[in-house]
Parts: C-alpha cells; sequence; structure tokens
C-alpha cells in the first residue's frame, strides 16, 4: 500500500544531508529517524560519493517515516527519464517518503568536464522530468516517451524541487519551484 504523506506548505521539516557510504546508510538512518528527523537527504555528485538511488533504498527500507531524498541531482549526468524512474521506484518502495531536489549540477559536471545547462536549457530538462513523472508522454527530439511500467494513476507522485541560480551574476536562484504532481 502507498500512503500519500501531504504537509502543509507552511509547516517546517527539517531534513538531515549526508555523505554516508552505503555500509553507513541503514545505521544513520535508523538514528536520524530515532532522533526525530523530517528526512535525509543525500548529496549526488559522482565523483565524490557513492550513488544516492542505493543509499535512498538502503534507507527507505529501515525506516518508517523518514523522508528519503537528494540535496540535490542534475539531469545531466542523469537523464530525466532515467531520474524519474529511479525516483518513482523509490517512491513506491518508501510508501510515498521519496523527495526529489534538483539543480543544474555544476560541481558533479564539472568533475566529468561538462557544463552546466543554461537556465533555458534546464527548464526544458525539468519538464522532461516532471512530464515522466507524471506519466505523460515526453517529447524528446522527435520520439514521444514516457516511463510505461508507472502505477496507475492514482498512485502519489514524487513531490520536486529544483533551482537554478542566475548564470549572469552568479547569486542564489533567481527561479526556483516546486511541485507534487
Amino acid at each position: 500500500m502507498i500512503v500519500r504523506r501531504n504537509y502543509p506548505p507552511a509547516m517546517a521539516r527539517f531534513l538531515l544531508r549526508d555523505y554516508a557510504f552505503p555500509d553507513e546508510v541503514e545505521r544513520v538512518a535508523t538514528q536520524a529517524e530515532e532522533d526525530g528527523w523530517d528526512g535525509l537527504m543525500f548529496q549526488d555528485s559522482q565523483n565524490l560519493t557513492p550513488d544516492i538511488t542505493v543509499a535512498m533504498t538502503l534507507a527507505a527500507r529501515v525506516t518508517e517515516r523518514l523522508l528519503v531524498g537528494t540535496a540535490v541531482t542534475n539531469l545531466v549526468t542523469r537523464n530525466p527519464a532515467v531520474v524519474a524512474s529511479a525516483f518513482a521506484t523509490i517512491q513506491h518502495l518508501s510508501g510515498g517518503r521519496a523527495l526529489l531536489g534538483v539543480a543544474r549540477g555544476d560541481t558533479a559536471l564539472h568533475l566529468v568536464g561538462e557544463t552546466a545547462p543554461t537556465v533555458d536549457e534546464f527548464v526544458t530538462l525539468l519538464s522532461r522530468l516532471r512530464g515522466y513523472l507524471a506519466g505523460e508522454d515526453v517529447q524528446v527530439g522527435t520520439e514521444s516517451s514516457r516511463l510505461q511500467w508507472l502505477p496507475d494513476a492514482t498512485a502519489p507522485r514524487c513531490p520536486s524541487t529544483s533551482s537554478a541560480p542566475d548564470p549572469a551574476t552568479s547569486r542564489p536562484p533567481r527561479r526556483t519551484a516546486t511541485s507534487s504532481p
């Protein structure tokens, strides 16, 4: 059974950010839940931390109420369809406790010789991600694509949050969006 957790927008949540290695994740998640944290967020930078989908799955399996998510991932080294499929899976396995944080991926991309997407490119990638998570057909080039395995439309969708920095000034985010499709 999948349970949707609806948090009022004004309700503060306290999320612990962690860089735990796979053999530490279960202990850290259990302790975070026992200590009263609302969630455990994993940093995604492929050259600096172990795979976050493994960590999130391990954390979800040993906890009952702890939210698990990314702080943050990107949609370049991780294709929007791949991210959507991974998070829909974790959302299902966790009983609706997955949180998806997405940003441009400056550090992760720099470490593999790639550049971060422009704000317009980021918006396009984010739109594709949200389409996939909503079970919609997503236009990619000349192809129509969707996650065919997603549960029926009554299943809770993975909430996501995103931000894109102002490229002209390197200031904090000028566009921020939150969605619970």
